[in-house]
């Protein structure tokens, strides 16, 4: 399971549907979503260029979120 798109939007990620945005920030965005079973979830979609793994803003943020 990867990436699902509707006409060109991001709808969903692994096994979860996004149901809508909950927020944005520096780093992506964070939907609020359903997995396979139903049960509720928050995801966080990184924003490209902190996907992006041999940068050094992604290792900061990467270390930032370890605690969380």
């Amino acid at each position: 399971r990867g990436v699902m798109k509707q006409r060109g939007i991001i709808t969903g990620v692994g096994p979860y549907r996004f149901e809508g945005q909950l927020g944005s920030g520096a780093a992506g965005v964070v939907y609020r979503a359903l997995d396979d079973r139903g049960r509720g979830a928050a995801v966080k979609v990184l924003h490209a260029a902190l996907a992006d793994s041999n940068s050094q803003q992604t290792e900061t943020w990467l270390f930032r979120w370890t605690p969380e």
